[in-house]
């Protein structure tokens, strides 16, 4: 392979990873928290879900300091840019959303939700039936 296909292929190959990372779609909770250690608690959740998510290999939810936070990568990617990708994803949550008590922010190869429940979040059981039921 000589220096000019190398270029062009190093170069390729960054190209197909920015598309990635590029935003499909994000929506922010309407009611936002100010105040009382909202967003460094927010951080550290996030925080985990990045860690988490490359452990998991491409996917991983938990329930941190009040926060239910979950991030998922498409199957055709390595631990490594899944990792990458979701850490790009919650730059952009941190920057879109705010103080927010909620977010979602759909990249092209990774998806990322946090949702903040000052009273506990809920178990999976009475989540399914409030969605189950329509209800909010």
């Amino acid at each position: 392979m000589s220096l000019q296909d190398r270029t062009i292929s190093d170069e390729l190959t960054s190209f197909v990873q920015m598309l990635g990372m590029q935003m499909l779609y994000k929506t922010c909770g309407t009611t936002n928290v100010a105040g009382s250690g909202f967003g460094e608690r927010r951080d550290a959740a996030l925080s985990a879900m990045e860690n988490g998510v490359v452990s998991g290999h491409g996917f991983y939810t938990t329930n941190y300091m009040a926060f239910y936070v979950l991030a998922q990568c498409e199957g055709d990617i390595g631990d490594s840019d899944c990792g990458q990708c979701v850490k790009t994803a919650v730059q952009r949550a941190q920057v879109e959303c705010g103080n927010s008590i909620s977010g979602e922010i759909f990249l092209h190869k990774c998806f990322i939700s946090y949702g903040y429940y000052p009273n506990g979040v809920p178990s999976r059981h009475s989540s399914y039936s409030s969605f189950s039921s329509g209800k909010n």
